[in-house]
This record gives C-alpha cells, sequence and structure tokens, in this order.
C-alpha cells in the first residue's frame, strides 16, 4: 500500500488488537512527508555511492556455499575494448534486459553477431534482487488502483496492473517450461494481506470497487473478516487473500542468465559478465562512430548501447537522477528467524501489512530445522524516523530500530506460532530505488531536457521490483534492439506513458552506426 498521501482523511482507527502493536503504524503518510521535503542535490546529500563493497550476508546470497555459483563470474577475466550493449547492474533488471534481448536476436533480423556484456560492481545479483527484493510474485489487482487512477488516469492505472500480472504470469511461465520450479523453489500459496487499520481495509475495499467496475478480472481474490483469518492463519485482524507464487530470486535470475548465455547462436549475439567491475564514468567515446566509454578499475570498455539497470545507485553514473525527482536511495532490513510450531500449523502464503511495511513468507521444507519452518521477513522501516534510511546506500550495518521491528512482529501478529524472543538466524540490509510515485523509471536517457542516444535506464522499482522489473526490462530490450538495427526506436504500446517521464523518440542512427566493429580499432 503506497502512495495514499492526500487521497483520502487519515482516521486513527485501528482494529482492537492492534492497539498493543509493537510497532507504528499509520507512517506512511510521514515517511511520504519527508520524502517531499528532502533536500535536491547539490544543496542535499548528492549522488548515490557505489555499492559498499563489505554488505551484510543476505539469506538468498550467503545462506548455502552454492547459494550464488557466479557470483564471482568474470571477475577476473580480461574486459572486451568494445561491445554492443553495456548492462550495468545484474539483478532481475539488468539480466532481464540480457534475457528479452537474446530471445529479440534468436530471431536472425540483426545480419551480424551482437556482443552484450554485464558489469556488476560485487557478486553477481548483490542489489536488491539478491538481498531485500519482494520475493512474493502476487497478481496484485488492489494497491493503490484509486490513487493512481487519479493522478495518472485510468487507462494508464490499467497499464500498470497489466505488467504486475503479465509480469508474474511471464516469469511463473518461463520457469515452468523449463522446468526450473524445484531449481527456484518456486511454490503456489496466494498473498495475504492483514488490515491492522480500518482504514487499510476500506482503502483495498475501495481499490477492489474500482477494479471490478474496470472489468478487471477479481476471481483470485478473498475476503475474510478476523474471526476467518483467525481461523485459517493463526492471525487475529481482517485480511484480503489474492492469489501468487513464492521465488527465489538470486535463483531465478542466474537460471535467466545460464540459460541466455547457454542457448545463444555464436552467429547472432555472445553474452559475457564481468562481476567486481564497477563503473565509475561514462563519456562519448573516441572511435569514429557515436559509442560510449565505460570506465571501470580493470580498464576501459567502449559500447554502442548503455543501459542502466542500477537501480538505487542510477545517480552515481547519472547525477542529475538524483533527489526526490530521481531516485532515492533507501535501506531496507531483513531477517530471516524461526517459527515455533511445525509446518503442519503454519501458513504457507506470503504476507504484507502495516501498509506495505512488513512483509513476510515460509520457506519450504527442505529449510526447516527440528520441524519447524524458516520464515523470512523484512521491514521495520517505519520505525526509523526521521530520515527513514531515505539516501542511505551503507546495507553493511542493521538499524537496530528495524531490527526490533523485525524481532518483535511474527510473535505480536500471531502469537501462537511464534515465540518472544527468538533471536534470528540471519539478519542483512540491502538498498532500494525509490521515486516519488513510487513508479519506476523506465526510459531513453536525457540531459537537460535532450534526448541522449545509446543510454536507456530502468531504475526506481521503489521496493516492488518483482512484479514489475523483468517486464520493463523487456521494453528496454525491445528499444535496444530497435536501434541496433538501424530503426525508429519504438516504445511497446503496453509500457505506461508515466513510466517514460517526458521521454523523446530519438532519431534512428544511420546503419553505418548499428553495431559496433571491434576490428576497427
Amino acid at each position: 500500500m503506497r502512495g495514499r498521501t492526500g487521497l483520502t482523511t487519515r482516521s486513527q482507527d485501528v482494529s482492537p488488537p492492534a492497539h498493543s502493536l509493537p510497532f507504528n503504524l499509520h507512517a506512511l503518510a510521514k515517511t511520504e512527508e519527508v520524502f517531499a521535503s528532502l533536500p535536491t542535490p547539490p544543496v542535499g546529500p548528492g549522488t548515490a555511492t557505489l555499492p559498499h563493497p563489505n554488505p551484510t550476508h543476505s539469506f538468498w546470497t550467503h545462506s548455502t556455499p552454492d547459494a550464488n555459483p557466479l557470483a564471482k563470474e568474470g571477475s577476473d577475466a580480461p574486459l572486451p575494448p568494445v561491445v554492443d550493449v553495456a548492462i550495468i547492474g545484474s539483478g532481475i533488471s539488468g539480466i532481464g534486459v540480457a534475457y528479452h534481448l537474446a530471445e529479440l536476436l534468436k530471431k536472425g533480423e540483426i545480419r551480424k553477431p551482437i556482443s552484450i556484456a554485464v558489469f556488476e560492481a560485487r557478486d553477481f545479483c548483490a542489489g536488491a534482487t539478491g538481498r531485500n527484493d519482494e520475493w512474493s510474485l502476487a497478481r496484485n489487482v488492489l494497491s493503490n488502483l484509486t490513487y493512481y487512477t487519479q493522478k495518472f488516469g485510468r487507462d494508464e492505472c490499467l497499464k500498470s496492473l497489466h505488467i504486475e500480472r503479465q509480469c508474474v504470469d511471464d516469469i511463473v511461465g518461463i520457469v515452468k517450461k523449463n522446468k526450473w520450479e524445484a531449481d527456484v523453489d518456486l511454490a503456489h500459496g496466494g498473498n495475504l494481506r492483514l488490515h491492522f487499520t480500518k482504514e487499510e481495509e476500506q482503502e483495498d475495499m475501495v481499490d477492489f470497487r474500482a477494479a471490478k467496475e474496470a472489468g478487471i478480472k477479481l476471481d483470485d481474490v478473498e475476503w475474510l473478516d478476523a474471526e476467518k483469518t483467525k481461523e485459517k492463519y493463526g492471525a487475529v485482524f481482517p485480511s484480503t487473500l489474492i492469489d501468487g507464487y513464492n521465488i527465489w530470486p538470486l535463483k531465478l535470475v542466474t537460471k535467466l542468465f545460464n540459460f541466455a548465455k547457454s542457448t545463444a547462436p555464436s552467429a547472432w549475439y555472445t553474452l559475457s559478465l564481468y562481476t567486481h567491475t564497477p563503473v565509475t564514468s561514462i563519456a562519448s567515446g573516441t572511435l569514429p562512430w557515436n559509442v560510449w566509454a565505460l570506465e571501470t578499475p580493470r580498464g576501459s570498455v567502449m559500447a554502442k548501447v548503455v543501459v542502466h539497470c542500477t537501480n538505487a545507485y542510477v545517480s552515481h553514473l547519472l547525477p542529475h537522477m538524483s533527489g526526490q525527482d530521481g531516485v532515492v536511495p533507501t535501506r531496507g532490513q531483513v531477517i530471516a528467524t524461526r517459527a515455533s510450531v511445525p509446518r503442519s500449523q503454519l501458513w504457507n502464503t506470503s504476507g504484507v501489512g502495516n501498509e506495505g511495511f512488513e512483509y513476510w513468507f515460509p520457506r519450504p521444507e527442505m529449510n526447516d530445522k527440528d520441524g519447524c519452518p524458516l520464515i523470512i521477513i523484512g521491514g521495520g522501516r517505519e520505525n526509523t524516523g526521521p530520515k527513514y534510511e531515505f539516501y542511505t546506500t551503507d546495507d553493511s550495518t542493521v538499524n537496530p530500530e528495524a531490527s526490533k521491528v523485525l524481532r518483535d512482529f511474527l510473535p505480536a501478529v500471531y502469537p501462537e506460532q511464534f515465540d518472544k524472543g527468538t533471536a534470528p538466524e540471519m539478519e542483512w540490509t540491502g538498498i532500494m530505488g525509490y521515486t516519488k510515485t513510487y513508479e519506476p523509471i523506465v526510459r531513453f536517457l536525457d540531459a537537460a531536457g535532450q534526448v541522449v542516444p545509446g543510454q536507456y535506464m530502468s531504475v526506481g522499482f521503489s521496493g516492488h521490483g518483482m512484479t514489475r522489473a523483468f517486464r520493463c526490462a523487456e521494453a528496454i530490450a525491445s528499444m535496444v534492439h530497435d536501434e541496433l538495427s538501424g530503426k525508429l526506436v519504438n516504445i511497446p504500446e503496453w509500457l505506461p506513458k508515466h513510466y517514460l517521464r517526458g521521454w523523446k523518440i530519438p532519431q534512428p542512427r544511420s546503419s553505418d552506426e548499428s553495431g559496433v566493429d571491434a576490428g576497427k580499432l
């Protein structure tokens, strides 16, 4: 539940059991007020740093020795002097672009091999996707429908909802088609939205009615009163259940990269990965045609096209993307903790509550210990005022206020299934990229209002990337393919226009510029 400021009068009504909850309620409006008053660089904190070199260890990346087999891939390999496409970032966005571009190149419409290189500052998939991404793939039809309809118009809002539903369908479809279910821990269990306040429940109902009037399919939405929620799940709050899946994001991204690389016909494209190779600057290249020069601590690389999939860190290379009109780095926190009851007495759904600040789900049986399931829960930022972790890029430490919320949350909400005082088995932080609308920025790069040919971005997913980033990556891949083909870049009709933020269509480059030939160096 995001972006509600100004939509309705905020009441302080809470469900009776919520009065004793050990975390702040009604905090979303306050965090939005703080965001709106953030100083704009150069007065403010300025551009994002590079990712911290020694982040806390997340469950997704370090729970087993083989959790991240591509962690150091290409870190000591020689860099190519020139590539056609350089993708910066190896999370769901960056690898999503590589995957979708590879699928387009397999059609053979470009009659020369295209070289694609992915650059990552740390271990493979060490950003939000591998740290605090939403592992729930839920076809959300409720979150902020009314608000976004008022802000962007009904058609735009429906496009946003369609992206979420299509993104889930696409990812699940690819996983099932390739029989990766066990490899990526895909589990079908639904997503339970707990309503701690009357306002939360009322806003979901308003969105539900608006979705129904718009003709959206709502067969997968179930409303439960407090008694029914208690009976089925153990929490004494009204709730809404929607269809959805759980997944291990890092394993999915690993599969997508390996698939794109291993199925590459060499006559059509090559795909390489260079971890621990941060891009520190980008400048106009020195070749006779229009290319970009990427500087890294390991050397320089020339690229015809650059795709920024750096999310929270985008302003490190693109300073004009800093501040509240761009993308604000925001630290999130997560723990892995243990239930006090066996799996037979626990739910298998993912969950979200407290205006979306907390989100959780049980790991599959393989992670059970003495019969008790492991639970991953993120959140606690509502108790970290007055800055609420905005402009924080240090994921080598944790916030003690968020730690307290994460330890207390499940025992307070599910008192019969979690013991108070249980120490987490792992705790970590990760950096998300927030925008003022909570909507991503997916477009051609511009500077001073002018289009910069050959650079694209897909960033600012505001803690809600798993159900949007892969589909947005498809849009970017389509644009890049048009540019490599020497065509006029076409914006997919299904991409919401407000994702583009005033994007302008560039003129196609000449056929001589449609690819980079290393032999011309």
